[in-house]
């Protein structure tokens, strides 16, 4: 007799869902993006009009194709490494759900960073235990380097990545400096810059950015902010303690890049709540790594318990969509 299936499974396998939600997400979306604005006349053609030629309107829709850039690359690298050992695109879907309804979707340099994260994972996925990864690994940390000139702490996750290669077994002498070597290139382009125009705060400005800032205050951060990092991390330990648990089912490999994304989660936790004032840009990387650990687990559970668990997080999820949703409303009229 063949076993029923959970609602969970119907959803997370289904060949609907992922289509279903991107479709549901960019009307959000745009409905948001056609919203008039607070003090400015109400009527939304000639509002939306003045916004287009201002260019806000703009920017917003190439957020929103930067998060589709982040999403394409997220199943390119799915696909490559078959991180999930079963046929579920219900990571992506966590992911469109997240990076689009969960953070404003408009042109920041969490847009960007985002895409130099997952450039760097996959070319660091690239090197395990492979006998010459020197040029993967310098293409890593180039990416690292470029994403740091917008977004300079992003160089704390370095020693992050180095301890990832020790974990594949790649870090060598060689690969060490590869890695400085990807770093520093982009920053000899702006120091010779720097030096053509007589402006060293070019150069020396981003490092600047590095130094902490004391006292650690969470003033900036709101309620549906502070939910949605709660939304988050429930997925991301849940994840994580099923990967742990039931590592003995994936292959070797397997087992190590997901300990990678684990360990990720972990070290962007330490950096948002020692440095608060980078939410905006840390939390989007925090999306990334709980969509897998959370597709990892939605995809390969199927028990009565965490069938119940998959339809507590989706109410959840709408309770916390729709209070986003009013508290932006509320703040709009």
């Amino acid at each position: 007799m063949a076993r029923r299936k959970y609602i969970q499974e119907y959803i997370t396998t289904g060949k609907l869902t992922l289509p279903v939600v991107i479709l549901l997400v960019s009307l959000i979306w745009l409905i948001g993006s056609l919203s008039p604005i607070k003090g400015v006349d109400s009527n939304v053609f000639w509002n939306k009009l003045l916004e287009i030629l201002q260019g806000s309107f703009l920017r917003n829709l190439l957020g929103y194709i930067l998060l589709g850039v982040a999403a394409v690359q997220l199943l390119i690298l799915h696909n490559t490494f078959a991180l999930i050992r079963t046929h579920s695109n219900f990571y992506l879907t966590l992911f469109i759900l997240f990076g689009g309804l969960l953070v404003p979707q408009t042109l920041d340099v969490a847009s960007v960073i985002v895409p130099c994260v997952l450039l760097t994972t996959h070319n660091l996925f690239k090197t395990y235990q492979m006998q010459q990864p020197v040029g993967y690994v310098f293409q890593a940390f180039l990416f690292i380097g470029l994403g740091s000139i917008l977004f300079p702490p992003l160089l704390y996750y370095i020693p992050f990545f180095y301890i990832s290669l020790i974990n594949f077994h790649t870090l060598t002498w060689r690969t060490f400096f590869a890695g400085l070597l990807g770093i520093c290139l982009p920053y000899w382009g702006i120091f010779a810059y720097a030096v053509f125009t007589e402006n060293m705060t070019l150069f020396y400005g981003p490092f600047l950015k590095l130094v902490p800032t004391l006292p650690i205050c969470y003033d900036g951060w709101t309620l549906p902010m502070i939910l949605s990092l709660s939304y988050v991390l429930l997925i991301t330990l849940t994840g994580s303690l099923h990967c742990l648990i039931y590592n003995y089912e994936d292959k070797i490999k397997t087992r190590a890049l997901l300990s990678y994304f684990i360990a990720l989660q972990v070290w962007t936790l330490l950096l948002l709540f020692g440095q608060p004032q980078y939410y905006s840009t840390l939390f989007p990387i925090l999306i990334t790594g709980s969509c897998i650990l959370g597709g990892h687990f939605f995809a390969l559970s199927r028990t009565k318990a965490s069938n119940l668990f998959f339809v507590v997080c989706v109410l959840l999820f709408i309770a916390l969509i729709s209070y986003i949703i009013w508290t932006y409303t509320h703040n709009i009229y």
